[in-house]
């Protein structure tokens, strides 16, 4: 009945992000969210209601007010997105149900507008707190028109804070606490942001019960470094972006179904450098050039003592190593890119040209033998090139309709495996207003993503691709924004992991997946007083012959909010989200994974004393259910519990 109610309470509402562009006002510029600008759409600005596709945009304020922690809290505030939990204690973001498997990345994720997702699985490790995310902008649904690959499912930049100094640090109560400082320097023609985060914490360790019937509790810690920075010097622009992410053993990647040790130690370790250098030569107010020069570097180190070798490629040079090691592997990525954009009459012109090297190395060291410590290093397993070009002309008629249609074109070379593979995606959108207050959209896109190398060193051997059709109508007057939006779309040759295989591996499906849905966006302002934000979401993704659903994903997504401001200085938040039963994998007999419905209360205050110091606080989960990750066949008993009840409470200064 609860659940029930629940849906029709959604199904009423939808969508709140709850703005505050400015925490000394009420909520008078709430709206303006509709009319934030994005690059994200075409590379040029413009309204996130007037650009091409499906895109949303949270900003720092609203996600604060709703007691949003990091960016992983922050994306589950989208209709049709879920962030799920694998074996290894990673974060999988999932986009309208694609992606709920181990380690297969299908979101492209950008930094500042920089990549930071690597040719070994896709998948970022890191997280970032909500402390120093200025806003994040997502485009759901195909997006490799423009973008590539990774933006498979859609495309999240991260856009850090910059604007003036800060010092903050947040706790929750399962053991995590996060710290850091903002610092700002600016001038007539020099400016420099650099921010520094800490977090870590042994999180929430359940006692679980093995296959094997050993009882103890699960390894959970967690932690992450950054080190981000943006220097501006008149047109020139460098981002630095530094990542590392600790986690213990978590549930363990061993295909034995054996309980980890719970030693408190790092067991894995994933580490994120980029360096991106930009000039922007503005030609003239129509015409400007962007050339970019880049250096990303990923590597993860693993203690495999107890995971043993069907982690490492299928190689013969690995088909002797010990279980008792410690790997090193690392991915470099060199690229050049050259952006153009030219306006004349109606036309405006994007066009650009991606050249990129990756290079994956393994080196094994200090591998335990019976003689005792052994070096040994294997390098270039993998070296891949890529080159592309896009371009795409956006046309406006008149005021009220603009026409974008383009294409890109990458092309694929693994060397080693001697493999060339190529890749043409195009695009064709709508956006047609009607009048002030009416917008339609519509839009027919593809993508495409190449199996990572770990995926390919597993089995899979076909570039993923996706078709897909979408529209959306968006009714915006005043006080009120209502959003629906409808799409269909033909996946082929779906990367995914099978739960018939004893040990790690990926396959492309040998099916077509049709993958549709609806989601519905609601938000109200009462008066300046109250604040609703409500979407409700569905999706369905079934083989295209056998009707056979896939796994792990959820197809009813609820989020409801309503938050109240009595004055401008304190704001008060009760948020519900409800995540519907999950299908399990074919040869998990257990009934389906449970649905789960979480209530939680957030408070923001800003002291009147003390004009630059913002205090959060509240509880997450009020009613203590127990969340849990569903756990795979023959490895533990049941299902893994990864949250329950907690609280936490933030403090940020401004200086």
């Amino acid at each position: 009945m609860f659940k029930k109610g629940i849906l029709a309470l959604s199904i009423s509402f939808s969508i709140i992000y709850a703005q505050d562009i400015d925490i000394e006002d009420s909520f008078d510029d709430f709206m303006e969210v509709m009319e934030e600008t994005t690059e994200l759409a075409n590379k040029n600005k413009i309204g996130a209601d007037h650009a091409p596709g499906i895109i949303n945009i949270l900003k720092y304020d609203d996600m604060k007010r709703l007691g949003i922690n990091d960016l992983y809290e922050a994306l589950e505030l989208l209709p049709n997105v879920e962030v799920v939990t694998n074996k290894t204690g990673t974060k999988n973001i999932v986009f309208r149900g694609i992606g709920a498997i181990d380690g297969s990345g299908k979101i492209k994720v950008m930094i500042n507008g920089v990549e930071q997702n690597s040719a070994a699985s896709g998948i970022i490790h890191f997280n970032l707190p909500i402390d120093i995310i200025q806003r994040i902008e997502v485009i759901r649904g195909p997006a490799s028109a423009l973008y590539g690959e990774y933006a498979f499912s859609g495309v999240i930049n991260i856009i850090t804070k910059d604007e003036v100094n800060h010092i903050y640090s947040r706790y929750i109560s399962d053991n995590v606490t996060s710290a850091g400082a903002i610092l700002n320097y600016k001038d007539a023609d020099f400016n420099i942001n650099t921010i520094v985060n800490y977090s870590k914490g042994d999180g929430y360790e359940p006692i679980v019960t093995d296959s094997k019937g050993n009882v103890g509790n699960v390894e959970t810690l967690r932690g992450d470094k950054s080190l981000l920075a943006k220097v501006k010097y008149k047109d020139f622009n460098l981002n630095i972006a530094l990542n590392k992410s600790i986690k213990g053993e978590m549930w363990g990647i061993s295909s034995k179904g054996v309980l980890p040790s719970n030693d408190g130690n790092e067991n894995f370790i994933y580490d994120y450098k980029t360096i991106e250098l930009s000039y922007k030569f503005n030609i003239n107010d129509d015409f400007y050039i962007k050339p970019t020069l880049g250096y990303f570097k990923y590597s993860y180190w693993f203690n495999a003592t107890e995971m043993g070798t069907s982690t490492l490629p299928p190689l013969p040079q690995f088909a002797n190593i010990p279980t008792q090691m410690l790997a090193d592997i690392k991915y470099a990525k060199k690229y050049a890119k050259l952006d153009a954009s030219y306006t004349y009459d109606i036309h405006n012109l994007i066009l650009g040209t991606e050249l990129s090297n990756i290079a994956e190395t393994y080196d094994y060291d200090k591998i335990t033998t019976k003689s005792g410590v052994k070096e040994t290093t294997y390098e270039n397993l993998n070296d891949r090139d890529v080159v592309a070009f896009y371009l795409h002309d956006n046309l406006t008629f008149n005021d009220n309709m603009m026409i974008s249609l383009g294409a890109r074109y990458d092309k694929y070379e693994d060397k080693k495996n001697h493999i060339v593979d190529d890749f043409i995606s195009p695009r064709i959108a709508l956006v047609y207003d009607v009048d002030s207050v009416n917008i339609f959209k519509a839009q027919y896109a593809t993508s495409f993503k190449v199996p990572t190398f770990l995926e390919q060193s597993k089995g899979a051997t076909k570039a993923e691709k996706n078709k897909m059709l979408e529209a959306q109508y968006i009714y915006k007057k005043e006080d009120k924004n209502f959003k629906t939006t409808i799409f269909y779309s033909i996946i082929e040759a779906l990367i995914y992991s099978p739960s018939t295989r004893s040990s790690l591996s990926y396959l492309n499906s040998d099916e077509d997946i049709i993958n549709y849905g609806l989601e519905l966006e609601y938000t109200q302002n009462f008066n300046n007083e109250f604040l609703l934000f409500s979407n409700i979401s569905y999706v369905k993704a079934q083989y295209k012959d056998s009707k056979k659903e896939l796994v792990l994903y959820a197809p009813y997504l609820v989020n409801v909010a309503l938050s109240y401001k009595p004055y401008s200085k304190f704001s008060s938040t009760l948020k519900l989200r409800y995540v519907a039963s999950k299908e399990r994998e074919d040869i998990d007999t257990r009934t389906k994974f449970a649905s789960s419905a979480t209530i939680d209360l957030a408070f923001r205050y800003l002291p009147t004393a003390i004009k630059d110091l913002d205090l959060s606080f509240g509880v997450k989960n009020i009613f203590n259910q127990e969340l849990k990750y569903p756990s795979k066949v023959n490895s533990y008993q049941d299902d893994l519990i990864i949250n329950k009840r907690y609280y936490f409470a933030g403090i940020d200064y401004k200086f």
